[in-house]
């Protein structure tokens, strides 16, 4: 039965896309069999030791292609190369993926009105997709953002910035999540009735700036102050403190209630410029806001997430953009309730695409989250790797309607948008881009963002091998290798200054250090410590921990107790010890603190001369650390009873320490962030950790593949940590071992070349 809500336009057009679906299944009557939801169960799974798409029970390769304009697609040409699974884009609304630069929409929506629908847009771009490969699977992403009528219709329900501009859509309205999410369930159903649309696996639901579950005007707006969002946040509050004499004793107001209690201005939540902390005595409001603010999000993501498995229940799966935690530092995203995320069944994936911190060659492009907590809740990771390439050119170029320029050259054709020139860069990031998610266990979509970024034979075949390394990297073992866990605590964020500079520098900026110190390292959420299954990591690194309650503090001395290592950064346990300051510090990291107050503030730090195993191959005088950091108190280490390897820039006062505990490893505290990679190597030696490679290239490894992106010519000798049959070069389709029964090997390295080694099973050492 056709759905009522059509307009006429798309009724008409449907009907003919339904004609040219059912050709495709007279043409291959399997693709009818295979595809129809009665007949199909999709799930995310253990596979290996690590998260995968189980279809009927089997594990599919998570290796698909994706552009935003199809009409310039390559779906011909992945369909060729063996791609099975492909992403397209639908929009609820008629507006472009952000608030701020003016982009056009790419595709029209298909919220036409109230009860009123037009899924034409989605059946054309399932079409394209079946003509390439009949038996295609789809992952739809699904924008929720509303439409400009509906706007007109519902302004209370509008996010609010601080300045009373409106934000599209409140993510905690509850009149968006209702119709939003009857849209989205006529929609499933929609898919579920044509044969274009059972080829649909999972819906990836995306709202907000760039469809990525952050707040529209999140950058200098502070959103958000809309009445549906006051109503949720003293819901919160309820949940929270229960009774108006605790919330009155928290928030050191006599005068405050559970149904007054207001949202701080934009003052109150800037804060003190003059401070890295915040004061709890007189900023918990603020801080208990941002708590929440990132808790409405969560909630949002959970419920639609929950709309897509109550219809399409095990047909297909439910998942987003979330837990950018590493990559958008500052609080006013709303991207810090990622262990509610993880908690909810209905939420089967998460994605992000590679960062964009540097995205040169010799770099690192980590991903967005703690993937390894993601996995370790049963979750799949995907990444989006919207790589540029030599072909990438300026949306006034291959799209002016889009543009918000129109043909004249502005935002979208700067460098950002653009590739290297030299298309064998090109390729060695492709590669160092498929190499992380084969090491990592985790899925990745081909982001061919305006079309034709890989439209050329040499990358069309390594299209195809990376596919083929893709399945079989589902027949190895896909657990992970790393004896290094780095920590982060997503409760933290609220704890620091408005400013988002000391989460940038310790969090956002180290990963490029860490992705060179030899040996893969695991990230987790520090709440993820209370699993048993985190505690065979050797290294523990803490960034930004400075709120860790009393139940971590246990774990941690039981893990110090058992030898393990840790290092420590600036303000460490500085909340969640009684009152805030330097004894939380001193419990949580056994390291003596003061915390002094300073004309100016310099998280920099200066090597001393020594020679202590922890400095090996560090030049005296090296410096390292940031001066963006700003406020009071710097959190230093007092030099009593430890080692001091650095002193903060331009004084005696000791930057960096260590401390051997009494049954095996070290604690390590630095002032510092931007811990050199030979630093961090050293650490990792001393705690144990088997380091692969001396050289501080972009490194990866599973127990059966090896990934080096180098950062300068020359040879190189992988140490592995057991004995191996065979290594073989991955990308090379003879396959000629390279070595055999070995635990080392020696390669001539290219800078900026990656290399993808393959390990068989051999003897295990």
């Amino acid at each position: 039965m056709s759905n009522p809500n059509l307009t006429r336009r798309g009724l008409i057009t449907t009907t003919a896309l339904t004609a040219t679906a059912a050709a495709l299944v007279r043409a291959d009557p399997a693709f009818a069999t295979g595809q129809h939801p009665s007949r199909r169960r999709v799930t995310v799974g253990d596979h290996n030791g690590a998260p995968a798409i189980l279809l009927n029970g089997q594990p599919l390769p998570a290796v698909a292609y994706m552009t935003y304009l199809p009409h310039r697609g390559q779906f011909g040409d992945f369909a060729d190369a063996g791609y099975r699974l492909f992403s397209v884009a639908s929009f609820l609304g008629d507006r472009g993926i952000n608030s701020t630069s003016g982009i056009r929409p790419f595709r029209p929506g298909i919220w036409k009105g109230p009860n009123e629908y037009d899924f034409t847009p989605v059946d054309e771009d399932l079409a394209r997709v079946l003509d390439a490969r009949p038996d295609a699977l789809v992952l739809l992403r699904v924008n929720l953002d509303v439409p400009e009528w509906w706007e007109a219709l519902h302004p209370d329900e509008l996010g609010v910035a601080s300045d009373g501009g409106t934000l599209r859509q409140s993510f905690s309205s509850t009149v968006w999540k209702r119709q939003a999410g009857d849209v989205l369930r006529a929609l499933i159903r929609h898919n579920s009735r044509s044969p274009l649309g059972r080829s649909v696996i999972a819906y990836h639901l995306g709202a907000g700036q760039t469809e990525e579950w952050m707040y529209h005007g999140n950058r200098d707006r502070f959103p958000e102050y809309s009445r549906s969002h006051q109503q949720a946040f003293r819901v919160w509050l309820r949940r929270t403190y229960r009774t108006d004499r605790a919330l009155r004793a928290a928030w050191q107001d006599d005068t405050v209630s559970l149904h007054t209690a207001a949202i701080p201005d934009a003052t109150a939540r800037l804060g003190d410029e003059s401070r890295i902390l915040r004061d709890p005595v007189t900023e918990q409001p603020s801080i208990d806001y941002y708590q929440f603010h990132s808790h409405a999000v969560a909630d949002a993501v959970i419920h639609f997430c929950r709309v897509v498995k109550q219809e399409a229940g095990d047909t297909a799966l439910a998942g987003a953009f979330y837990g950018y935690n590493m990559e958008t530092t500052q609080v006013d995203v709303g991207q810090n309730a990622l262990r509610q995320v993880l908690a909810s069944p209905q939420v089967e994936f998460l994605a992000s695409p590679n960062s964009y911190v540097r995205r040169q060659p010799g770099n690192d492009w980590a991903y967005f989250s703690l993937t390894d907590s993601v996995k370790l809740h049963g979750k799949l990771w995907m990444s989006e790797s919207d790589t540029r390439t030599h072909l990438s050119q300026g949306l006034s170029v291959v799209a002016p309607e889009v543009n918000p320029t129109g043909s004249v050259p502005g935002q979208y054709d700067s460098s950002l948008w653009l590739g290297p020139e030299d298309p064998a860069i090109t390729l060695a990031l492709l590669k160092n881009n498929l190499a992380r998610a084969l090491a990592t266990g985790a899925g990745l979509w081909w982001f061919d963002m305006w079309g034709g970024w890989y439209d050329d034979p040499e990358m069309m075949a390594f299209m195809a091998n990376a596919r083929g390394l893709v399945a079989e990297s589902m027949r190895a073992d896909r657990r992970s290798a790393a004896q290094v866990a780095v920590v982060v605590d997503e409760e933290s964020y609220a704890y620091f200054s408005h400013s988002r500079n000391h989460n940038q520098q310790f969090l956002y900026g180290q990963r490029l250090e860490l992705g060179r110190m030899g040996t893969p390292y695991d990230i987790l959420h520090a709440q993820d410590l209370h699993d048993r299954r985190t505690h065979h990591h050797k290294l523990f690194i803490f960034l930004n921990s400075i709120k860790v309650d009393r139940h971590l503090r246990q774990v941690v001395k039981r893990l110090r107790d058992q030898g393990r290592s840790f290092l420590w950064g600036h303000g460490a346990g500085w909340f969640g010890h009684g009152a805030p300051g330097v004894a939380g510090v001193r419990d949580l990291t056994g390291i003596e603190v003061a915390a002094p107050e300073l004309p100016t503030v310099d998280l920099r730090v200066k090597t001393l001369a020594s020679d202590s195993p922890a400095l090996a191959g560090v030049a005296t005088g090296t410096l390292f650390g940031t001066t963006s950091v700003k406020g009071n108190p710097l959190v230093h280490p007092t030099g009593v009873d430890v080692e001091v390897l650095a002193n903060v820039n331009g004084t005696t006062l000791p930057g960096v320490v260590r401390v051997p505990h009494r049954r095996g490893g070290y604690s390590t505290y630095t002032v510092g962030p931007r811990i050199p990679p030979r630093f961090l190597q050293n650490a990792a030696r001393e705690a144990g950790v088997h380091i692969y490679n001396d050289v501080d290239d972009v490194f990866y490894a599973n127990h059966e593949f090896i990934a080096l992106h180098a950062t300068q010519d020359g040879p190189r000798t992988i140490r592995l940590p057991r004995t191996v049959g065979t290594v073989t070069d991955a990308f090379d389709p003879s396959r000629t071992p390279l070595a055999r029964d070995t635990d080392s090997f020696t390669i001539e390295c290219g800078e900026h070349e990656t290399y993808l080694f393959r390990l068989d099973r051999g003897r295990r050492g």
